[in-house]
């Protein structure tokens, strides 16, 4: 038997995270595309999002935009209490190149 003097317990909590959610959680305006920001269909990354946003009660409004089989993600603030302004409609070319 060996005697310690001293032993930090590394604690870990689960597996790593996958994804960056601070960063993609922030308030702003992004986009994630899928086979470079995330490998799952758009429609399981949007659930996803949705549900770790309302998790870490985030509020967030999500837009698919299938023609560059993307998600744009607008955040909102924590003080803020309408609604987000920005609300393109689903593939709204207005969001290209933004």
């Amino acid at each position: 038997m060996q005697e310690l003097d001293k032993y930090e317990h590394k604690q870990h909590r689960g597996r790593p995270q996958k994804y960056d959610w601070n960063a993609w959680l922030s308030p702003g305006t992004r986009r994630i595309q899928q086979g470079i920001d995330f490998e799952a269909s758009i429609g399981s990354m949007e659930n996803l999002i949705r549900k770790t946003a309302s998790r870490k009660k985030v509020k967030l409004s999500v837009y698919r935009e299938t023609a560059t089989n993307s998600l744009v993600l607008v955040v909102k603030k924590e003080n803020d209490e309408d609604p987000v302004s920005v609300n393109p409609p689903v593939d709204s070319p207005t969001m290209e190149g933004t």
